[in-house]
């Protein structure tokens, strides 16, 4: 997988100097299809108490889950460096339904006199979101991309094979996080131009 990898950004790199129209803004101009996929970690917590036989107990609890969290939809991009479009998300968590199941009950029985949960993920059910924002394409065709859209941070795109035309049908995308590591991965498929 390495080895594809590699190869394929190889092969992007010397394409990009078999053209006489260097990259730019413009390259990317357009309806394209988009996923990304990235790999989280999810925590819930919460502290509850309860009284049983007049003695108030408490309890800090919680959990943590990895979810891959899926978005798929479309995206306008204008040539000039704006885009707007719709993206549907699948499994991220529901940080508040989560962080309510962390229970703590009493039992009746004075040698346990109480039972604690730590909680589960509780889903988000697919949710339809508007995304636009900015992009800007370097010539040598690595851009970056300022997503408004709530808890995403700005991605680095990496532009694709380019048609005679200069304009982009493929995009391969990253999220980096601000300690350098990489969060999601997503590509966008030009569907019309």
């Amino acid at each position: 997988m390495k080895r594809f990898v590699l190869a394929v950004f190889i092969a992007l790199s010397i394409s990009f100097s078999a053209y006489a129209v260097a990259p730019s803004n413009a390259s990317l101009k357009g309806t394209y299809a988009s996923q990304t996929t990235g790999v989280h970690m999810r925590s819930w917590s919460k502290t509850v108490s309860v009284t049983c036989g007049g003695i108030q107990y408490t309890y800090a609890g919680g959990g943590s889950t990895v979810v891959t969290v899926l978005m798929q939809g479309t995206a306008t991009f204008t040539g000039t460096g704006t885009f707007s479009g719709s993206m549907t998300e699948w499994g991220d968590i529901n940080q508040t339904a989560s962080n309510n199941t962390v229970t703590i009950k009493c039992t009746g029985n004075p040698n346990q006199p109480y039972t604690t949960n730590s909680g589960n993920p509780v889903y988000n059910t697919p949710e339809t979101l508007t995304v636009s924002g900015t992009y800007t394409i370097t010539s040598s065709g690595i851009g970056t991309m300022t997503v408004n859209l709530e808890g995403v941070e700005p991605m680095n795109l990496i532009l694709g094979e380019l048609s005679s035309t200069g304009v982009t049908g493929f995009v391969m995308m990253r999220q980096i996080e601000s300690n350098d590591e990489v969060d999601s991965f997503g590509v966008l498929m030009l569907k019309s131009n």
